[in-house]
C-alpha cells in the first residue's frame, strides 16, 4: 500500500522544476511550466515567474540568466533578447519566461496539474519555496493557510513568509496522492502598524492566465503545422 504524500514529499516533487532567475537589476525564483518539442529539432523552455522578476530587464533589453540544477549540475541560460520569449501580464505581476534548450536535455518534460481556477476556502493549507538571497544556493519551503481570496478568483492571502528572492516561485497543495500547482508568489504585505516591519501576509497569484496562454500558443503552432501538411 502507497503511503500517503506529505509536505516533504511534495517539496520534493516541485524541486526538479525550480529554476533561479537573475537581471542586472533583479533576482528571483521561477519553475518550469511546460516543455514542447518542435519539428525542427527545437525543444523550447517555459518557465513561469512573477513579472517584476523580469520585466525591467524585457523593457530594456537587458540579459535574463536562469540556472537550473540536475543531478547536481549546474546548468545557465545567459539570454539576451534574441534568445527568448517573454510575456508579462503587469496586472497580475505574472510571466513566461521561453527559451530553447541546449543540445543535451535536462528540463523536465511534464509539469502537475493546476487548478482549473476554482477558489480554495480559506484555512486551505498550501506550500511555496524558491531562492531566498539569504540562502542563494538553497531552494527553501515554506507553508502556511490561505487567508482569504485577493482581488479575483485563483489569487490568495497566505499567512506566511515570503523573503525577497522567492518572487516568482511556485505555490502548491496536495491532496494525499498528487501535487498541484496553483499559483506562484508575488509580494508580500508586512504589517507596520506600530512602524516595524511585522509578521504580515503573502500575495500568490494564479497561474490560470499562463496556463491558457500557453494553451493557445499550442493550438495556434498545431494549427500551423496542419496547414503545411495539405
Amino acid at each position: 500500500m502507497q503511503a500517503e504524500m506529505c509536505w516533504v514529499d511534495a517539496y520534493r516533487s516541485i524541486l526538479p522544476y525550480m529554476v533561479k532567475i537573475r537581471t542586472p537589476n533583479a533576482y528571483g525564483s521561477g519553475f518550469v511550466m511546460n516543455y514542447q518539442l518542435f519539428d525542427n529539432g527545437i525543444r523550447q523552455v517555459a518557465v513561469a515567474t512573477a513579472g517584476h522578476v523580469v520585466k525591467h530587464a524585457h523593457d530594456w533589453g537587458e540579459q535574463i540568466m536562469v540556472e537550473y540544477s540536475s543531478e547536481k549540475t549546474l546548468h545557465t541560460y545567459k539570454l539576451v533578447p534574441s534568445e527568448r520569449i517573454v510575456v508579462i501580464d503587469d496586472d497580475k505581476d505574472i510571466a513566461l519566461l521561453a527559451f530553447p534548450e541546449s543540445d543535451e536535455p535536462h528540463f523536465p518534460q511534464r509539469f502537475p496539474d493546476t487548478i482549473d481556477g476554482q477558489a480554495l476556502p480559506p484555512g486551505s493549507p498550501v506550500g511555496w519555496c524558491g531562492f531566498p538571497n539569504i540562502a542563494e544556493s538553497s531552494s527553501c519551503f515554506f507553508s502556511g493557510h490561505i487567508s482569504a481570496t485577493y482581488a479575483s478568483v485563483g489569487d490568495y492571502l497566505v499567512d506566511g513568509v515570503v523573503i525577497h528572492g522567492v518572487s516568482g516561485g511556485p505555490c502548491f497543495t496536495h491532496n494525499g496522492k498528487s501535487l498541484t500547482v496553483m499559483g506562484l508568489v508575488s509580494a508580500y504585505f508586512a504589517n507596520r502598524s506600530t512602524g516595524e516591519a511585522l509578521p504580515g501576509l503573502g500575495l500568490i497569484r494564479s497561474i490560470v492566465p499562463l496556463v491558457e496562454a500557453l494553451a493557445s500558443a499550442h493550438k495556434a503552432n498545431s494549427r500551423k503545422k496542419a496547414l503545411k501538411r495539405r
